[in-house]
């Protein structure tokens, strides 16, 4: 009888099925609110003992979710800063360094990383895809929310235009995730960023 493989490593974060999520074969993905069930049966017990490494992502993330689970397992806790440091989070990190329940910090940010002393760990796209054999649609892609970056990312196009680099600009407005009229799913994100030749990043204020 064929041994079934488990996955050694869990990733918390707000939503399950958001972003490549549901592409990932190799991480359990678990939303915040189940994590909270999970350690009322034995079943999610068990398998909580069985993983080597927890990443909490920021979204969604709450205070008690570390302390609820230490008790049921020994895997080394991460807490994954997947968007801009705001008050909020910096005063979250001082707390929780305190108290040394979790093992270790990242960010997304190589300048919020150097800041306040995390590790840094840069974007990256799941699963892989293969790209089209036609030219690209676009010079540049551009997808994410707004917070404040609307009126550069126009400048940008129109300075873009000018020296003849086409922009393909995707902007969401709301801070409720998923929930936000227009919300862009990750095979669509794909889809747009593989007809493109590059990546335009833009930095939102203080970034």
């Amino acid at each position: 009888m064929k041994e079934i493989s488990y996955s050694k490593i869990l990733l918390v974060a707000k939503n399950a099925h958001l972003y490549f999520f549901d592409s990932l074969n190799n991480i359990d993905v678990i939303s915040g609110r189940r994590l909270v069930h999970f350690i009322k049966s034995d079943l999610g017990k068990h398998r909580l003992a069985r993983y080597q490494l927890i990443i909490f992502l920021d979204s969604g993330f709450k205070a008690n979710y570390p302390n609820i689970v230490k008790d049921f397992t020994e895997a080394k806790m991460i807490l994954f800063f997947w968007n801009h440091l705001t008050q909020k989070y910096i005063d979250l990190l001082h707390t929780y360094r305190e108290i040394g329940v979790i093992d270790s910090y990242y960010s997304f940010d190589p300048i919020e990383a150097k800041k306040y002393g995390l590790y840094h760990n840069s974007t990256f796209y799941t699963p892989c895809i293969n790209l089209p054999l036609q030219i690209p649609d676009y010079d540049l892609f551009f997808g994410g929310n707004d917070k404040g970056r609307t009126q550069l990312a126009h400048v940008i196009l129109d300075k873009c235009a000018s020296l003849d680099i086409s922009i393909l600009l995707y902007i969401i407005n709301g801070e409720k995730g998923f929930k936000n009229k227009g919300y862009l799913p990750y095979p669509k994100f794909l889809e747009f960023l593989i007809n493109s030749n590059g990546i335009l990043e833009i930095m939102q204020e203080n970034q």
